[in-house]
């Protein structure tokens, strides 16, 4: 073999040591390839040295399980030869958007809730919010249609309703979802188990009643993704530029936690924003949580608890 000859990874694929077992994330399919530790000294050394240097430093037992790694990174497809070493730079893991907010979730009920939905949806426009998720309690149709129209001609780019159910709005999802292409899909809850169902993949009925149970991600569910990845290196992935408004109005990291920031019946959602540590928790990457920082998994895992900041600048689940 060249002395010069070297091995790289693909750069989509990013090693991630762990104690007793590691991980491979293949960023570009979607997977996770799981491999023992020293896996990943192995390839960590073939990062800045030809093959044969790595190999010349090893013991027999070492060399052994090194022919066994490469075979397996081989059949794998996850790396190429090359004697260019420098022309084949990492992949730049930067995470950067330039809006205010990405995601709201308003929770609203139709009999109780007095703040001004219309305000509300112009702050978020002003903001640059892309998505909204919109919780509906005695849901009415002249709500809905009033929100429908009013994104229809902003820069909001998707939209998601959960809306307790109603008869009457039933009968008219259909024709809900043909005038704003905007809504992703409707999940409409605490339905009858004989509630006639409608035939469409975005229009979804279950029995259950979400208002005040917080969504929990099973824990085989994983976000394997260049965008997820990039972005949980550096925030809070499922928190970050995000905020909760609950059906009094309390703006929140998440409806399910314990902290309020402010309330927008009394103030602007931007002076919540620029007044208040609503944006700390957005900035707990995992690598900063004590409860995540060792998991292998951190970079994928969609966390959904609610933390608490620490002196030293960690965080741990609260």
């Amino acid at each position: 073999m060249d002395n010069n000859i070297y091995y790289v990874l693909f750069s989509f694929n990013i090693p991630i040591k762990g104690n007793g077992k590691s991980v491979i994330y293949n960023l570009q399919k979607s997977k996770l390839i799981f491999v023992p530790d020293v896996m990943i000294d192995f390839i960590e050394s073939l990062k800045s040295n030809p093959i044969l240097t790595v190999k010349q430093n090893l013991t027999t037992d070492s060399l052994y399980l090194f022919d066994q790694y490469m075979e397996f990174l081989d059949q794998n497809s996850l790396g190429f030869y090359t004697t260019n070493r420098d022309e084949f730079p990492d992949l730049k893991l930067d995470w950067r958007v330039p809006n205010s907010l990405i995601s709201c979730v308003i929770e609203f009920d139709c009999l109780s809730s007095d703040f001004l939905i219309d305000s509300i949806l112009n702050q978020l426009e002003e903001l640059n919010c892309f998505h909204i998720e919109f919780i509906i309690k005695n849901t009415n149709l002249e709500f809905l249609c009033r929100v429908s129209e009013y994104t229809f001609y902003n820069t909001i780019k998707s939209i998601n309703f959960y809306i307790e159910y109603a008869e009457d709005i039933v009968d008219n999802l259909i024709s809900f979802f043909e005038e704003n292409k905007k809504i992703e899909y409707v999940l409409v809850f605490n339905c009858d188990s004989e509630v006639k169902h409608i035939s469409s993949e975005r229009i979804l009925f279950i029995e259950e009643n979400i208002i005040g149970n917080q969504f929990q991600f099973q824990n085989d569910q994983y976000v394997v993704n260049i965008k997820y990845f990039t972005e949980s290196l550096h925030f809070h992935a499922y928190l970050n530029r995000k905020i909760c408004i609950d059906e009094i109005g309390n703006v929140k990291n998440d409806l399910s936690f314990v902290t309020c920031f402010g309330n927008v019946k009394e103030n602007s959602i931007l002076n919540i924003l620029e007044s208040s540590d609503i944006k700390d928790l957005w900035n707990a990457s995992p690598d900063k949580v004590l409860d995540y920082k060792y998991d292998i998994l951190r970079y994928c895992t969609v966390y959904t608890d609610d933390l608490v900041k620490l002196d030293d600048g960690y965080y741990k689940v609260r």
